[in-house]
Parts: C-alpha cells; structure tokens; sequence
C-alpha cells in the first residue's frame, strides 16, 4: 500500500524526468446488468483525449472504443471474465504534429479472484489474455496480469491501489517481451440510484517512454443493489 501511495504523490511532479512523455485523460461509461444467478454482462464505452507537442491537455482525442464482457461466477470469490468483442479507434501522435489512426478489434479472456482481508477489505488479482487484431500491423498476444487491494473506508467510499504489468507477442512469431507496466490509485463513490464514480491517477511505464493519466470512470448497474457492497468486494474489471 505505501508503494501506491508514495507513486500517487511524487511520480506526477517528476514527470519531465523521462525521456517521451504524455499526459492524457481517460473517460469511460460502462452499464451492467445481471442475467442470472450465475451471469452478468457489460457494456463499456471510453474515450481517451490525449496532450499536443506544446502540452495542451486533452488537444486531441487518443481512443475510442466499445467492449462486452460477460462475466460467470464461479464462487463468492472468484469470477471468468469473456470479451467475445471489443473495437478500439487509436490516434497516435506523430512527430510532424498529424495523428496517425488504426483500428484494433480483441478479444479477451481474464478470471478474477479476490481474497477478503479483515472484515470489509479485499485483496485480489486478475489475470489476462487477448488475442489483438490490428488494421496497420500484425496480430498480436498480450498477457496480463493485475494485483491490487480494494479499501471500503466506509459505506460509500472506497480506494483501489493496484498495480498491473503487460507483455505482448507478435502470433507470427510467439516471443513475450515487456510492453508496460500500470501503477494506479482510484478513489471510488456511489452516487444515486445504480449510478457509480471513480476517479484516479495512473502511472505508466512503456519501452519507449511514460504517460501520466487522469481517470474518470463511471457505471451504471440496471439491478437494484441492497446489500451493503462492503461485503461483496468489487467489480471485477
């Protein structure tokens, strides 16, 4: 935990250190509702705005994209995660000041487990795969692989430090290297109705340079929730 937070304080500010930086905003809309004791689906939608050569926050768009999930419950603790489709629209910044843009469609397979710590706290991981389908290059493999804590501070307030590493193959040629690497802390609230809100910061580290990243993410659950979600622990994704 103190690992997050020291990163939360001091990587922001000492940002001009790394040699390609960017700052970005991240924007995203999921609606989730509940098929059955057992299943669940999702629906995210997310843009992502990105800074210009001049640092201008949110100059130019970075991403769009839609993805489904559909989750199965394996236990109280555990869960299978399937994103039989997501679409993503890449704009990349080049050094002339144009964008570059790309289409992407994946395909994901991911199981989420948690493990109660104390009465209301919840330590948990989350693994991943995606098969990567790109419009400018070749198919791709990545792996991931999440770790983090979720704090409930109190009936509607909680913190999700975690911390989260990524490497990718080309499917021509199966060789995993590192991609990069995701320090994060949110701070999350529940609104009115089935209406959620996180906001954080998040940290990135690639090969070829950094990204600082403001987050605000918000979720609508369709489903009437009673139980205090203290004893649920959280969203999977």
């Amino acid at each position: 935990m103190k690992r997050f937070l020291i990163a939360f304080i001091i990587i922001f500010p000492a940002r001009a250190a790394y040699g390609q930086h960017h700052t970005n905003a991240w924007f995203r809309l999921t609606l989730k509702s509940s098929l059955s004791k057992k299943w669940s689906a999702d629906g995210e939608f997310q843009l992502r705005r990105q800074d210009n050569s001049d640092g201008q926050l949110l100059a130019y768009p970075l991403m769009y994209s839609f993805r489904s999930f559909f989750n199965y419950k394996l236990s109280k603790n555990a869960q299978a995660i399937f994103s039989p489709f997501a679409a993503f629209h890449h704009y990349a910044l080049k050094a002339d000041g144009s964008l570059a843009q790309s289409t992407e469609y994946r395909f994901t397979m991911a199981l989420y487990h948690q493990l109660p710590v104390f009465k209301h706290h919840f330590l948990y991981q989350r693994p991943a795969a995606a098969y990567r389908v790109f419009s400018n290059k070749g198919n791709e493999i990545r792996l991931r692989y999440q770790l983090g804590m979720k704090l409930n501070i109190s009936k509607r307030f909680s913190l999700k430090p975690y911390e989260e590493i990524m490497l990718h193959s080309a499917v021509s040629q199966v060789c995993f290297g590192y991609e990069q690497s995701r320090t994060t802390l949110m701070a999350g609230t529940s609104l009115f109705g089935g209406l959620e809100l996180e906001a954080g910061y998040m940290h990135i580290d690639k090969s070829v340079g950094s990204e600082d990243n403001l987050l605000v993410y918000f979720t609508y659950k369709f489903e009437s929730r009673r139980k205090d979600a203290r004893d649920k622990g959280h969203s999977a994704r």
